[in-house]
C-alpha cells in the first residue's frame, strides 16, 4: 500500500531510495540512498534517527513528503502508533520532521495516500482498526477524521480469528478503500469520502478467502478494473475483479508464489506491478526468492521465473521510476539488492549492486 507509487520528475530527483530500518528499540532509522540510473549502484547520503520502529513508509504523490510509522517503545505494544510526517528538502531530499500524529491504534503496519493526495490511511494491525487522517496543504497530518474497527458483513460466517488489517488502498476514483485483513482472511471494501476524509462500511461482503490464507498486501491494475492480493500464509496470489460502482469484489483466480514441489516453510511478503502493467513481482520469505509473472490481457498471471533474492527474508520490493531496476530489501540478512529488469521479458538479472542496512523493512523511491 505504496511506498508503491511512481513519482514523476527528473531522473536525478526520481532516483532517491528511502529505506525503513527496523531494529528493536531506538535503533530504527530512515536511510536515504542515491540510485545510479546506469549501474544501479546505491550510495548512502543521509539517515534520520528521530524515529522508533519505522516499519512502513509511503511517499506523497508529489514526492515532496514522506510518511513513516513511528511506534514509541515497542512495535505493536500498548502505546498507539503514530505517523511521522517529513518534508523532503534539497537535492538529496533530506527529511525534515513536520509533525507526528496518532493512528489511534496499535501496530500500524501499512500506510497509503488517497488518490486525491489529501488523506493518509493507516492499517493498525495489532488493534484491528483503520484510520483516515487529513493532510493539510503543507502535507502535515491532522487529527484522524475516522477510526473504525474492521467489520464483517452480517451475511458472512463468524470470523475464525481476530482482525489484523495489513493493507488499505483507495480506488482510483477515491470512492472506496479496499483492505486486506490477514487475521480474518478477508478482502473487503469500505466507502471513502474524499471531502470529509471519512471511512464507513460499504455493505459489501467482500471476499472470504480460504482459511489460513493471510492476505497481506494488495495492488490495483488496469485503472482499477481488478487487483491482486498476496497471501502471506498460503504463499499465493489472488486475482480479484472490482466493481467501480458498488465496490464489490469477486475472486477470479489464485496461483502460487513458490515452485512446484517446494514444501519448506515460507511466508509471502510483498507484491508490486511494473508501470506498464505487463509484469508483476512477489517475494517469498523462507524460500528467499522473487517470483516474476507475465500478466495476460484478461489479468491472469503466468509465473515465468522464480529467482533468488540474494539474501534472507525478502520483506519489501520497489521498482525504480525509470522501470529499469527492482530493489529487494532482505530483512534477515540486512541488505538491499538491486536487480535489472529486462524491458522485453520482465525477467530479473543481478547487477552485483547492494548495500548493507540493519533490518530493512520497507522501500520507497522518488
Amino acid at each position: 500500500m505504496k511506498a508503491r507509487q511512481v513519482v514523476k520528475g527528473s531522473v536525478e530527483r526520481s532516483m532517491l531510495v528511502f529505506c525503513a530500518s527496523f531494529p528493536n528499540g531506538r535503533g530504527g532509522a530512515i536511510h536515504g540512498c542515491r540510485l545510479d540510473p546506469d549501474s544501479g549502484q546505491l550510495t548512502a547520503v543521509h539517515h534520520t534517527c528521530d524515529i522508533e520502529n519505522p516499519f512502513f513508509l509511503v511517499l506523497s504523490p508529489s514526492g515532496n513528503e514522506l510518511y513513516s510509522v513511528h511506534a514509541p517503545g515497542k512495535f505493536a505494544g500498548p502505546e498507539h502508533s503514530q505517523i511521522a510526517a517529513y518534508k523532503l528538502e534539497g537535492r538529496d531530499r533530506v527529511p525534515r520532521l513536520l509533525k507526528r500524529q496518532s493512528t489511534h491504534g496499535a501496530g500500524a503496519c501499512y500506510l497509503s495516500i488517497s488518490a486525491s493526495g489529501k488523506t493518509l490511511l493507516a492499517a493498525n494491525y495489532a488493534s484491528g482498526s483503520l484510520a483516515s487522517i487529513p493532510l493539510d496543504d503543507n502535507g502535515s497530518p491532522s487529527e484522524a477524521a475516522s477510526v473504525i474497527g474492521v467489520t464483517h458483513a452480517e451475511s458472512e460466517p463468524e470470523p475464525q480469528t481476530q482482525s489484523h488489517p495489513h493493507c488499505i488502498v483507495t480506488s482510483a476514483d477515491d470512492r472506496f478503500a479496499i483492505i486486506a485483513d490477514l487475521g480474518l482472511d478477508l478482502i473487503q471494501s469500505y466507502r471513502f469520502d474524499a471531502v470529509t476524509h471519512r471511512l464507513a462500511p460499504a455493505g459489501s461482503s467482500g471476499i472470504a478467502l480460504t482459511t489460513g490464507s493471510g492476505p497481506r498486501h494488495l495492488v490495483f491494475a488496469r485503472e482499477g478494473e481488478y487487483g491482486y492480493v498476496i497471501n502471506e500464509r498460503r504463499s499465493t496470489i489472488t486475482l480479484f475483479g472490482y466493481d467501480k460502482q458498488t465496490g464489490d469484489l469477486i475472486e477470479r483466480h489464485s496461483c502460487s508464489t513458490l515452485p512446484d514441489g517446494y514444501d519448506g516453510e515460507n511466508a509471502a511478503a510483498d507484491i508490486v506491478l511494473a508501470a506498464n502493467g505487463r509484469y508483476m513481482y512477489a517475494c517469498n520469505r523462507g524460500h528467499d526468492s522473487i517470483a516474476v509473472y507475465c500478466i495476460a490481457d484478461d489479468g491472469l498471471p503466468d509465473c515465468i521465473e522464480i529467482t533468488s533474492s540474494h539474501g534472507h527474508l525478502p520483506q519489501s520490493l520497489a521498482i525504480s521510476p525509470c522501470g529499469s531496476f527492482l530493489l529487494c530489501a532482505n530483512s534477515g540478512s540486512g541488505c538491499i539488492v538491486v536487480f535489472r529488469i529486462d524491458a522485453v521479458t520482465g525477467q530479473l538479472s543481478t547487477t552485483g549492486q547492494s548495500i548493507a542496512l540493519p533490518f530493512p523493512s520497507c522501500l520507497a523511491i522518488c
